[in-house]
Formats: C-alpha cells, sequence, structure tokens
C-alpha cells in the first residue's frame, strides 16, 4: 500500500497568463497517481504538465491560467482510496509598470516613441492622447515587446502634442510631448565644380535662422583660415567660401546644423595653362592635292582663352589665301591650298593663346612622283635570258622610291608592255631576264615607282633577239627494264645519234602511271652513262619509262617508252600478316573463327591442324575452311568441349614455310563430383560429409561445391552441395542411405535460487546452488540472466566458469532488478532457476553529494518567487539544512519556505526584494560525510537617484554644462544610460533634452538650445534595463544669459589700393569691445546687382587692414567691415563707395573671336564688333593693307572704351583685302588680321553707265535663287541707239545666253534677256528700244535647247 507523505495545500493562489503549480509526495515513486478537477481526469498536454520524481514529489503545472481554472483539484493514487485535495484560486494579474513614461520635447517630422515597461510580459495596455484613446494608423503604431509597451508616431506633427497616458488594469504612467517646428535646408548644397584658383562659394538657406551651422570637408571639421572663410549672412544663410580654390579641395563637403545635414561634391578642375604641341618633326603630303595636316596640342587644364595658330615661313606669317587654318579643340589643322614640289622646306608652328604660345619647327615634303632613271643596256643575251642595266632617278619625288619596274615588249605580239620584274631601290639595278621565248625580238624600259605613281620610262633603243650559239641533243635509243623489285627499276639506252653542238652532260628519267596523263621526272643522272636504278616505285603500280639526254643547250626530246612492268617482288617466303592467330576461349555453343591474311611470293597454300590432326571440312557445314586471294578463313561451328586444343596454320610455297598455333579452351559445366559420397560424424544439429573433386572442371576452375540435404519426412531436397564453376552445376552425387541427426547426451538440471550477497550503485555478487543433475555430460559454464522491473524479457549478461556464483556489473543506478541463472553442458542450456527478489541500485555506504545541476545563481527581477528544487545522493540519506549570508541558519517564515524529504529538498523565496540579494549555501551531512553548495540570489531593481550635488557650469545665454555622479546602487543591472531633463520655470513642465552613456566614470553633458533670459532647472536620472531611478534635482534655479555683451560697429573702410581681382581695405576699431576681445573682423562685400552682403574674408581681431582677392572683373561692390567677439558679431561698418574692379595698368589684348575671314557678294553688308582689353583704355586704328581705313561713305568705324566697330554698308571689290586692327597705350600694343572677299560682276564700261548699273544690280539682288536654270533680268525703258552688242559678260560663273532664234522675244514688248547655267561664253543681244524696267515671269524651256 501507497500512502501520502506530504498532502496537497488547502488553499492553491495563481494569477491569469501565468503557470500555476501544487505539489504532494507519496511514500514510493512506485504508487501510480491520477489528478482530477471536480472529478474529472486530467491528460498531459498543452494545458496541463504532470511529473513525478524518483523521490516521491508529485506536480500538476496549469499552464497559462484563466479565470476558468479554478476549482478543487484532487491527486488519486490509482486502485486506492488515498487522495489529497486542493481549492485553486486564479485571479487577474496586477500588471505594474517599473520604468515609466519620460516627457519629450521633439521637432516636427521627428518619430517619436514613448516607451515604458511592465513588470511582466503577459499585461495588456491602453493608450490615451488627452484622455482620449489612441487609435493606430499607418503613421501610429503600438507596439508590444516583451514586457515593453511602445507607442510610436512617425512623421510627427505639431497637433501630435499633448498629454499621453499609458494604462495597465492596476497601474498608469504619463507623459508630455512637445513638438516644435522643423528646421530644415530651404536651400541645399549642390554639386559644384570649379577651376584651380577660382573662387568657390558654398551656399545653404535655414528654415531656423538661429540655428547654427557646421561645416566638414572629407567628414572632418573646416577651420577657417586666410583662405577659407565660414560667414553667417543672417536670415538663415550661410557661406562657405574658398578664395583660391585648390587641387586638394576635390572632396565631399556636408554642412550640418543640428541633426540635419546637406552634403555636396565638389570638384576641382586643374587651371588652363600653355598649349603643348605633340607633333612630329616632318610633314609629308603629294602635290597632287592641298596638304592637309592636323596638329594636336594640349592646354592643360581648363580652358579660358581662345587658342590661336599661324603658320611661319622664313619668319612670316603665310597669308590666307597660301594657308587656311581651322581651330579645334584639341588641334590645329592647316590647309595647304597649292603644294608644288618646290615650296618644300622648313616652317615653324605657332599656338598660343592668353597663357604663352608653343612654338615646333617642322619640315613640309611636298611629294610628287620620281624623275626617269637613267642609262638603260641590255647586255648577255642568251635564247631564254638576258641582262638589263640602268642608274637610278637623280630625284625620288620627296618619298623613297619603292621598286623599279622592268617592261618588255614582244615584237610578235600585238599586245602592250609587260612587267616581267620589280627591283628593290636597295638592290644592284641590274636584272637577269630569264623567261625570253628563243627567236623571238623583244624591246626593254625602266621606270622608278614611289606611292604616288611611276616615273616617266627610259627605253632602250635597240631590240633584243633572244638565241643561244648551240642547239639540245636528240632523242636516246633502245630505251628497256632489264630488272624490277617491288620499289626500284633497272634501265639501260643507247645514246644520242645527234648531241648537238654540245657534250653530253647528263640525262633524266621520266616515268608515269600506264593509265596517267603526265609523266614524272624521276632522276637526272650526271655524265654520259647508259645504265641506271630508279628508286622510289610503289609497290602494284605499273610503269612505263623514258628517257632525255642533257646538253648546254638543256634536255632534248625523249625516247620511246618502255613496256609496262609492276612494281613487286618476284620470290619471297610464305608470312602471315597481323596477330589474328590469337588464343580465344569460348562457351559451349559459340563459334570459334580465325580470319587470316598472308603474303608470300608465288602466293602459299594454307592448310588447318587441331590437336596434329588436318581440319577438313565436313558435310554438316559444322567446320568450313574458306580460301581467297591471300587470305583463309577457318570457321567452327556448335562447339563442344572436344572442340577444345591447339589449332596450328601452316603456309606453303617454293620459297619456304611457315606455320602459327594458338590455344582454344570451350567451356561447359563440370563433370558430377567422384564418389562414394561419406556421411562421418553424425549429431543431432550437424553432419560431417567427405567426397572426391570430378573428372574435368568444364575449362574453368571449381567455384565451390552445392550440397542439398532431404529431410526423409518431406521427401525435398534442400541446398546443402555440389560441384560449380563459373559454367554452372554439375549432376549430383549422393548418399547410399539416410541418417538419424542425434546426441547421445541431454542438457543439465535447473540451478538453485541465486541469492544477493553484496551490492553497490553498479554492481551486485550473486550466489546460487548447483543443479542436481548434469544430463550426463560436465557443466561446462553457467549463465547470468537480467530482467529490469519495467521490462517482459529477461537478457543474459554474464557467463562465469564451472563456479556457482558471480558478480554482475554496469548496472544503472536507481532501477530495479531482478536476477536468475541457467547451467550449460555440451547438450546445451538447462532451464531457468528461479529470479531472484526485486533490488534497487544503490549505494550501501555513500557520502552526501548535490545534484548541482538545479542548483544555479539566479538573477531574478524584483516582485518575483524563486524555487531551488535540489536532489542529494547518500547513504544513509543526509540531514539537509539551508544558510544566509554569515552562516545564518534559514527556517520557514513568511517569505521563505524548506520543505525537506529524503534525498530532496526545495527552498522558496516569495516576492523577492532587493534586499534579498546574497550568497545561500545547502549543507547535506550523514554518517559518511559532508557535502555543501553555495549560490548567489541577485534581486534586480530600479538604481538608486545619482549621487549629487548636481553642478550647473559656464552658463551663457544659449548653453550650459551639468556634471553629477554615479549612483551607489545600480539596482544589479549597468546603468544603461542617463536620462537629463530641463524645465523652464515660466511653463513648469520637465522636458527630456538628452542622455549620457552609463559608462562613464565622470558622467557630464553639455545643455544647448536654452532660451537667453529664461530661468531653468535640471533634473537627472539613471536608468537601467529594470527602470528608472528617483531623480536627482539641481538645488537653485539659473538663468540663460552671457558675462559679455557684442562689439559696437567699426569704422567706415577705405580703399587704399586695387588691380583687376582685388581690393586693399582699412579701417579703424570699434570705440568699445563690448567687454570680450575682439576675436576677428569679417569683410562683407555686395555686388551692385545683388540684394545681399556676403562674406569675403576674415582677419584676426589685432588686424585693421586686408586684402579681399577673388572679385570679378568689371563687376561693381561696396565693402564693410563686422567686428567679432565672444557674445558674437557687432553691427557692420559703414560700406564703401561703389568701386569698379579693374587693372591700374594693362597692355592691350585684342579679343580675337569675332574676326573671322567673311566673303559677301557686292552690295551686302560687313560688320566685325571687337572687344579690346587694356588700362588705361587703348587708342584703336583700322587698316587696309598699309593704308589706314577712317569712317567715309559706305565705311564707319566706331571707337568707344574697350570696343571697336567696323561697318561696310554697299560693299564693291575694292574693299576686298585683309584688315588690321591696331590697339596701342602707354603699356604696349597689339594688332590683329582679318580677310574680307567681296565678289562682284566685272562692269565692261558700256556706253551709257546707266545700263552697266543696271545688268550690275541684276547680279547683285538679294533673292537670286544660283539653282535655277532660267532667269529674267530687269532692263530700262530708255531709248539707246548705240548699243546694238555686248560681249562676254561674267559674273560668279554665271553667264548671260541668247540665240539667233531668241531675237523675236528681244523684239517683243517687254523684251526677254536669260541666261543659262552652267557657265560657258555667250553673248548678250539687247534690242535698241528696252521697254519699261520690270520682272518677266520664269518659264520653263518650250523646246530642247531653246529658252523663251
Amino acid at each position: 500500500m501507497f500512502t501520502f507523505t506530504k498532502p496537497l495545500g488547502k488553499q492553491t493562489d495563481g494569477f491569469t497568463k501565468h503557470e500555476t503549480f501544487m505539489e504532494c509526495t507519496v511514500s514510493s515513486s512506485m504508487a501510480i497517481v491520477g489528478w482530477y478537477i471536480n472529478n474529472k481526469k486530467l491528460e498531459e498536454g498543452d494545458k496541463y504538465e504532470i511529473a513525478k520524481e524518483m523521490s516521491g514529489v508529485c506536480r500538476l503545472t496549469i499552464k497559462d491560467c484563466t479565470l476558468e481554472d479554478s476549482g478543487e483539484y484532487t491527486c488519486r493514487i490509482e486502485k486506492q482510496s488515498d487522495k489529497t485535495s486542493t481549492n485553486v484560486t486564479i485571479i487577474e494579474y496586477p500588471y505594474k509598470f517599473v520604468k515609466v513614461l519620460k516627457s519629450q520635447q521633439v521637432t516636427e517630422k521627428d518619430t517619436i516613441t514613448m516607451l515604458c515597461e511592465l513588470d511582466d510580459a503577459g499585461g495588456d495596455v491602453k493608450w490615451f492622447k488627452n484622455n482620449e484613446p489612441v487609435k493606430p494608423d499607418k503613421r501610429v503604431q503600438i507596439i508590444k515587446d516583451g514586457r515593453k509597451r511602445k507607442l510610436v508616431i512617425k512623421d510627427c506633427k505639431v497637433t501630435d502634442a499633448g498629454n499621453f497616458t499609458c494604462e495597465s488594469n492596476a497601474d498608469k504612467t504619463e507623459c508630455e510631448i512637445i513638438i516644435q517646428y522643423m528646421n530644415r535646408f530651404n536651400k541645399k548644397l549642390k554639386d559644384t565644380t570649379v577651376v584651380e584658383r577660382e573662387k568657390l562659394v558654398l551656399d545653404v538657406e535655414l528654415q531656423d535662422q538661429t540655428a547654427p551651422a557646421n561645416w566638414f570637408f572629407n567628414g572632418e571639421p573646416i577651420q577657417e583660415s586666410d583662405r577659407v572663410e565660414i560667414k553667417n549672412l543672417g536670415g538663415g544663410k550661410h557661406q562657405l567660401v574658398f578664395k583660391g580654390a585648390t587641387l586638394d579641395d576635390s572632396g565631399d563637403f556636408m554642412c550640418e546644423s543640428g541633426k540635419m545635414t546637406s552634403s555636396c561634391k565638389v570638384v576641382v578642375k586643374k587651371g588652363e595653362s600653355k598649349p603643348v604641341i605633340n607633333f612630329p618633326d616632318t610633314v609629308d603630303g603629294p602635290c597632287s592635292k592641298p596638304i592637309i595636316f592636323d596638329v594636336p596640342y594640349v592646354v592643360d587644364g581648363t580652358r579660358q582663352s581662345q587658342v590661336e595658330a599661324k603658320l611661319i615661313k622664313d619668319g612670316k606669317a603665310l597669308p590666307l589665301k597660301e594657308v587656311e587654318i581651322i581651330m579645334a579643340e584639341d588641334k590645329a589643322t592647316y590647309k595647304f591650298k597649292k603644294p608644288v614640289r618646290e615650296l618644300s622646306g622648313q616652317y615653324q608652328l605657332k599656338i598660343s593663346n592668353a597663357q604663352g604660345e608653343a612654338v615646333q619647327n617642322i619640315k613640309i615634303n611636298m611629294q610628287d612622283v620620281p624623275s626617269a632613271p637613267q642609262e638603260i643596256n641590255v647586255t648577255d643575251v642568251f635564247q631564254t635570258s638576258c641582262v638589263v642595266h640602268w642608274k637610278p632617278s637623280k630625284d625620288d619625288g620627296g618619298m623613297p622610291i619603292l621598286h623599279y619596274v622592268v617592261e618588255r615588249l614582244d615584237m610578235s605580239v600585238k599586245g602592250g608592255w609587260d612587267s616581267v620584274a620589280q627591283i628593290p631601290p636597295n638592290e644592284p639595278s641590274i636584272f637577269k631576264c630569264e623567261d625570253l621565248t628563243p627567236k623571238k625580238e623583244y624591246k626593254f624600259r625602266i621606270r622608278a615607282v614611289n606611292k604616288l605613281g611611276s616615273s616617266e620610262p627610259v627605253l632602250f633603243a635597240k631590240n633584243v633577239l633572244a638565241k643561244d650559239p648551240w642547239d639540245e641533243p636528240s632523242k636516246p635509243t633502245n630505251v628497256e627494264v632489264v630488272d624490277w623489285d617491288k620499289d626500284h627499276a633497272d634501265i639501260k639506252w643507247n645514246k644520242p645519234e645527234d648531241d648537238g653542238g654540245a657534250p653530253i652532260t647528263g640525262y633524266i628519267i621520266e616515268f608515269k602511271e600506264k593509265f596517267g596523263k603526265d609523266w614524272v621526272k624521276g632522276k637526272v643522272l650526271e655524265g654520259d652513262i647508259t645504265a641506271a636504278t630508279l628508286d622510289g616505285l610503289k609497290e602494284g603500280t605499273q610503269y612505263e619509262f623514258r628517257i632525255r639526254a642533257i646538253n648546254k643547250a638543256g634536255p632534248g626530246a625523249p625516247s620511246d617508252a618502255t613496256k609496262p612492268i609492276i612494281a613487286k617482288a618476284r620470290f619471297v617466303k610464305p608470312f602471315i600478316i597481323g596477330d589474328d592467330l590469337i588464343n580465344i576461349v569460348v562457351k559451349k555453343g559459340q563459334v570459334i573463327k580465325y580470319d587470316i591474311k598472308y603474303g608470300g611470293e608465288p602466293e602459299p597454300v594454307p592448310t588447318w591442324y587441331q590437336v596434329g590432326i588436318e581440319l577438313k571440312e565436313d558435310p554438316q557445314e559444322r567446320i568450313t575452311i574458306d580460301k581467297y586471294e591471300r587470305n583463309t578463313v577457318l570457321t567452327v561451328r556448335r562447339t563442344t568441349r572436344l572442340d577444345s586444343g591447339k589449332y596450328k596454320l601452316i603456309l606453303k610455297n617454293d620459297s619456304g614455310t611457315c606455320e602459327k598455333t594458338a590455344d582454344v579452351v570451350v567451356l561447359d559445366k563440370p563433370t558430377p563430383p567422384q564418389g562414394p559420397l561419406k556421411a562421418e560424424e553424425v549429431r543431432a544439429d550437424h553432419v560431417k560429409v567427405k567426397w572426391n573433386r570430378p573428372d574435368d572442371n568444364g575449362g574453368s576452375d571449381i567455384t565451390g561445391y552445392v550440397l542439398e540435404k532431404m529431410d526423409m519426412d518431406t521427401g525435398r531436397w534442400i541446398p546443402a552441395g555440389e560441384a560449380v564453376n563459373k559454367e554452372g552445376e554439375s549432376e549430383p552425387l549422393e548418399t547410399d542411405e539416410a541418417i538419424t541427426a542425434k546426441n547421445p547426451y541431454d542438457e543439465p538440471g535447473r540451478p538453485g535460487k541465486p541469492q544477493i550477497i553484496d551490492y553497490d550503485n553498479k554492481s551486485v555478487s550473486l550466489k546460487w546452488a548447483k543443479p542436481e543433475s548434469d544430463g550426463g555430460r560436465p557443466i561446462t559454464h553457467y549463465t547470468v540472466e537480467i530482467k529490469d522491473k519495467l521490462s517482459v524479457e529477461w537478457t543474459e549478461v554474464l557467463k562465469t566458469k564451472n563456479i556457482p556464483e558471480g558478480i554482475v556489473e554496469d548496472l544503472k543506478e536507481k532501477n530495479i532488478y531482478q536476477f536468475r541463472v541457467r547451467a550449460h553442458n555440451k547438450s546445451g542450456a538447462s532451464e531457468p532457476s528461479d529470479p531472484t527478489d526485486s533490488h534497487i541500485c544503490k549505494h550501501r555506504n555513500l557520502k552526501p553529494r548535490i545534484d548541482r545541476a538545479t542548483i544555479k545563481s539566479i538573477i531574478i527581477k524584483a516582485g518575483r518567487t524563486h524555487k531551488w528544487s535540489v536532489d542529494v545522493t547518500g547513504e544513509p540519506p543526509p540531514a539537509l539544512s539551508w544558510v544566509w549570508r554569515d552562516n545564518i541558519t534559514l527556517v520557514n517564515t513568511e517569505k521563505i519556505k524548506i520543505e525537506n524529504i529524503d534525498y530532496h529538498t526545495d527552498f522558496t523565496i516569495l516576492n523577492a526584494v532587493r534586499r534579498d540579494t546574497g550568497k545561500y549555501t545547502l549543507i547535506a551531512e550523514n554518517a559518511s560525510g559532508k557535502d555543501q553548495e553555495t549560490v548567489e540570489l541577485t534581486v534586480l531593481g530600479k538604481p538608486s537617484s545619482p549621487m549629487g550635488p548636481l553642478e550647473v557650469k559656464d552658463v551663457t545665454k544659449n548653453s550650459c554644462k551639468l556634471k553629477w555622479k554615479k549612483p551607489e546602487d545600480d539596482g544589479g543591472s549597468p546603468i544603461r544610460e542617463y536620462e537629463v531633463e530641463k524645465m523652464d520655470l515660466e511653463t513648469g513642465k520637465w522636458v527630456r533634452v538628452g542622455r549620457v552613456p552609463g559608462d562613464r566614470d565622470h558622467p557630464e553633458m553639455e545643455i544647448t538650445g536654452l532660451t537667453p533670459g529664461s530661468e531653468y532647472k535640471f533634473r537627472v536620472t539613471a536608468v537601467n534595463d529594470e527602470g528608472d531611478s528617483e531623480p536627482l534635482v539641481t538645488e537653485k534655479a539659473i538663468i540663460a544669459k552671457n558675462p559679455f555683451d557684442e562689439p559696437t560697429k567699426p569704422g567706415t573702410p577705405e580703399i587704399t589700393d586695387y588691380d583687376n581681382e582685388s581690393v586693399d581695405l582699412k579701417w579703424s576699431a570699434p570705440s568699445s569691445d563690448g567687454g570680450a576681445k575682439i576675436e576677428k573682423y569679417i569683410i562683407e562685400k555686395k555686388d551692385r546687382y545683388k540684394p545681399d552682403w556676403e562674406k569675403a574674408i576674415e582677419v584676426s581681431g589685432d588686424e585693421l587692414a586686408a586684402k579681399v582677392p577673388d572679385l570679378k572683373e568689371r563687376a561693381e561692390y561696396q565693402f564693410r567691415v563686422v567686428a567679432v567677439n565672444k557674445a558674437g558679431p557687432s553691427p557692420p561698418s559703414d560700406s564703401t563707395k561703389t568701386h569698379l574692379v579693374k587693372h591700374k595698368a594693362l597692355k592691350p589684348r585684342i579679343d580675337r573671336t569675332n574676326l573671322k575671314p567673311i566673303v559677301v557678294r557686292a552690295g551686302k553688308i560687313v560688320k566685325y564688333d571687337v572687344n579690346i582689353r587694356g588700362e588705361p583704355p587703348p587708342t584703336v586704328k583700322w587698316f587696309q593693307g598699309d593704308k589706314e581705313v577712317k569712317s567715309e561713305g559706305t565705311v564707319e568705324i566706331i571707337n568707344i572704351d574697350y570696343n571697336t566697330k567696323l561697318t561696310i554698308t554697299e560693299t564693291i571689290r575694292k574693299h576686298t583685302g585683309l584688315y588690321k586692327i591696331l590697339a596701342e597705350n602707354q603699356h604696349g600694343k597689339d594688332e590683329a588680321e582679318v580677310e574680307i572677299t567681296v565678289l562682284s560682276f566685272q562692269s565692261r564700261g558700256y556706253p551709257n553707265p546707266f545700263i552697266d548699273n543696271q545688268i550690275y544690280r541684276a547680279f547683285s539682288r538679294d533673292d537670286y535663287d544660283p539653282p535655277k536654270i532660267v532667269e529674267d533680268i530687269p532692263l530700262t525703258t530708255q531709248y539707246h541707239p548705240g548699243i546694238q552688242r555686248i560681249n562676254t559678260m561674267l559674273k560668279s560663273d554665271y553667264k548671260f545666253l541668247t540665240s539667233f532664234t531668241q531675237t523675236q522675244n528681244l523684239l517683243s514688248s517687254p523684251p526677254r534677256v536669260t541666261f543659262k547655267w552652267p557657265p560657258n561664253l555667250h553673248n548678250i543681244l539687247v534690242h535698241p528700244k528696252l521697254p519699261d524696267s520690270k520682272r518677266v515671269r520664269e518659264e520653263e524651256p518650250t523646246t530642247k535647247g531653246s529658252y523663251p
């Protein structure tokens, strides 16, 4: 029977959304218990967790409790009436705030995060603004994060300000949100590109006009210097000015105001330098067209002035009519309009800009074709060759001669000259022409060729006849082949009857295949011989041969061809071709086949043998022997084991014998094993059988035997052995008679019941009595079997010798076991003995040992409950006690619950507070010894208040600095941060101004953004993960004000000097420095056409003069000065008078931008508008050639300071020419040229100038359209009896045309005069009586060649 040694408590309380557990203890862990609520049995699952420990502790845990879980819970011992009950009451958990909301002051568009923290993660809260519920949307989010509760407002608006409240079911916290209008960049930084040495200005404009602006370059703060100025222009406008940009100023710039930033990239380009020419020293070009060459040049940096180019010859610039120059961005294009070879020579290139000029000497080579070669001669004439000689050309045309062309004319052919050779100029001027046709006449000439073409030819005056002084020999006779083999033939012949007038020096053997078309030169023989051998013939090929005799004149006619022969050996011993006669292995029924090729002369006779017996074909065609040309094929079909053996092939002919052998194996199953099959050793479970090997293994090694047995009761054979190879199994061999499987002895009897004579926590020692009978054979050993209490099967665990005792090891502590024994002899195992009683595996005597797995140092939050549940081992069961801090023995109180049973203790501390932090020790002690374990309990809570006093130092009108000390107690958790708040006494509200990291040894913070003249208090709160401490508050309020004032305005600045980009100023100091030293002066400037003043430069406070650089030439400025001390800038001084930025002294410089050559028709307007620099303003004159041009008639010249204008209203031909501008002052002079071309009708001086003028005007009128074919001209109505004919009137390549067939048109009223294009020379016919001037309509031609 089992009982409850510790019942359930009468009352158990729990909270919703938390776990609630109840425990009781039974007398044995073997007891089976059940849990019930209101008599309904509970099952373990997601809702309930049921556990039972070895110590007998039974525990029920209710998860995620709800109010409905209240009721009476009962634990019953199954199959007994014993039970224990408790009344469970579940109430709402009272969620408290351990971290409260903080008031905040933020800026419009910021994200507001209001954060508070509950003492438990399961609590729900509600949010209110001004007592109205907060509704979440896209901008407003309510977030639950563990114990933290957040209200997040994104992109906040001013209307979002107010009082916010967060409420739980038992607590609430409040804060105030103050939202200021957003400061923003009304004007942001923009990416900027400037040129080196120019002024760099970066501007921003802030919405908040009082907000500061800090400048950074590549992440580093920018400091002011002589070159760098930081300007606050007022009205929220700020400037960063670099007076002279350098290449190092390229990078990333950033302006920071509070948390806002604006960034840009600045690229400083390299400034302009003087041009650098990159061009070779030589220019080559053909004279056949204008020579055009590009001269590349480089101007490093960014262009700032115009680039000009000239071509100089003998110190003078070539005029535009000879050389046209076109300027491009990176090159100057020179065009030599009419090059001739005589103009080749040295020239000078000049390319210039405002920074200087680049000069380079070049050689211009104007190229043409070379001059003709000299002194041609032809020598050493033979029938097929001759030698041509000549001398090189005197002039190569300005470029290397590529080659000399030797040309030949065959006088017997009507065709032209043929090129026979091209001789390089670096080789001797000689050519041997070797392809002449005998007995023909030829002419020869030579031409020199360069890249531009060929020179005039030089001709050899005489004709050349191709002829030698001797002839070729006649053909050899009686040619025959006297012997041959597979690769050669022996040939003999007789000499030719005629040697041609010169000794025979050799012979040529020619051959061809019998059916071939072409004869092939086979061998050239030297000397006067009449027999030879020709090698290199192809075996099996049929050939014919012939002979040619050779003398000094060359090969003679070929002999008659020999009879054909076949290139082959005439006597050869037999031989086998290839390695096809090889050893083979086939399976029974497969085919044996040998296909053997052989050779020999004459053809051999093949014979086949097997094991010395000649093979013959049989009528069934199982064996066939096929013979082809030099090929024999042996085939054996449907093979058997008898076809195995050695196969031999013998080849015979008159030259000898050849033979070769191969082994053939035909695979088959082996024959049956040899008997008799004997059974020698018969036992109940086995038998030993013997037999002999088979006579034939079937051509393959025996791989094993298959042994079969047959139970006489069943009559069926089952595998037990037959002979086996790779081809299969043989026929079986059987025993003569059956045998009975039986042993001659029995198993032993049962041993006695084993006794446990000793034990520990891992083993037991057993002893038992021997069996009464050994079964007829000696007992060989005992086996011990084991069974766990919860197991059904027995397992063998120990095997002993013939001794009735043993030790069972490797048992599992606290498990319950039973043991039994079996005796064994040769027949087998006996029946098992009776089992032992149940035995718990444990120590007999054991020093206490605390299970440290469940007793660990722990950190908990204040208000929580913690329980240590610890198992203890030891025999006998140890006494257990708990000690706190300095050996204070703990007993049960309202806060501490201690429950001890054998081998287990529970220690519970309820509603822990910060002072419960400390070390707790568990002591376990018995007669075998003592063990103890100490753990530390840390109760986390809010930190104590920071240590004071809270000091306020360095007070100004906008800022101050706070200092304080760390708290004495950090609440068990590191201080994460300090929250700093300020309170304007006028509003009485605390507003957070910032946070300070909690890891600082000496925390402090600078407070900015104070309102000048306002009275403030400050407080600091320490924050850890558990919440906020009580605040540390300043003892008294402070007033935000400076201890000094701004200076008064400086004296009016005076301009003491200037140039074209700067002014020098001086001024007097302010009458008062405001109580603080003047740190610097800011010089400001204002462009006449801009509304705002801007910072120019800064100088130190002890300077009263400065140079203002980087001014824009010709701009007008005013200047003023501001003094700055620690309190800020003074009012600005009075400004200077307006100043024009210009040089005091400057050499004249003509701007050539608008000086371009002009080509116009007569009567059109020519106008030039040219700017000129120089100080004082230069005087300007215009010249046409060497004659000064003045304003008169149609020419008007207007000169004003820094500008000149030339206008010609009615242009005529005499206005054509080269014009020059001369600008001059006391510092120097400058001049520039430009060409004007006027295209005009050329007057012929007719008797009446009125008609001459009318025709001139007709050709010059504005609406003339060149592509028209027929055009009318206005004529006069006056009568001119003396005018009958006007000849050859020309204007711009257009000609007047009338013809005899048009006379009636001229006599008509009104008469018509027409002109025709393209140009030809024609006549004008004019009727003596001309009608009134008017336009006559344009008409199409009426007939071909005729116009109206």
